[in-house]
């Protein structure tokens, strides 16, 4: 499970609507529901109860909203702290990230709705950021190859930079 996922779980519970929800997270209404149904399975119960109006928690949604804002709060604060450490001793840029890590989705998000992006082009620029090859991307978004490879060009110029070194050193600048 992605930490990232209790967020976007305290979002659609604010929300009660994953259409809501997504456009607030940036994504695609099919991405939130795959990632609250990986919730779902890891604590093996239903969290929310779906209707035509929206979505209403479980009592199992309540007790994990709770625990979920207490965890997000540790993680911010965890964030302040090392931010703070890292003022004493200098930045470095990740560069080696292996999977979608949780700053780095929030960063993405951040920028890009900022510069423009659509929810598509952040799911891409978040997964290539992470390390992810073209092939890979494509077939996890369920897109071509060349519509990755296209999606990263536009998303490049929408962004002003020219490399992934640049995109992640602008991803992780707008994290301060």
């Amino acid at each position: 499970m992605d930490v990232s996922y209790l967020r976007e779980f305290s979002v659609l519970a604010d929300c009660k609507s994953f259409t809501e929800a997504a456009r607030q997270l940036h994504m695609t209404q099919s991405t939130l529901s795959k990632h609250i149904a990986v919730l779902e399975r890891t604590f093996d119960c239903d969290l929310f109860v779906r209707t035509k109006q929206g979505v209403r928690m479980t009592k199992e949604g309540n007790v994990l909203l709770k625990h979920s804002v207490q965890i997000l709060e540790d993680l911010q604060a965890a964030r302040d702290e090392i931010k703070q450490v890292r003022g004493h001793y200098g930045e470095t840029i990740r560069t080696d990230v292996s999977g979608p890590d949780a700053y780095l989705k929030y960063a993405c998000r951040k920028v890009g709705a900022k510069k423009g992006l659509d929810p598509e082009e952040i799911g891409v620029l978040v997964l290539y950021l992470s390390g992810y090859s073209i092939d890979r991307i494509g077939s996890e978004q369920g897109i071509s190859r060349d519509h990755v490879a296209q999606m990263l060009g536009e998303t490049y110029k929408k962004l002003q930079v020219s490399s992934k070194e640049q995109a992640l050193r602008l991803m992780y600048s707008n994290l301060e």
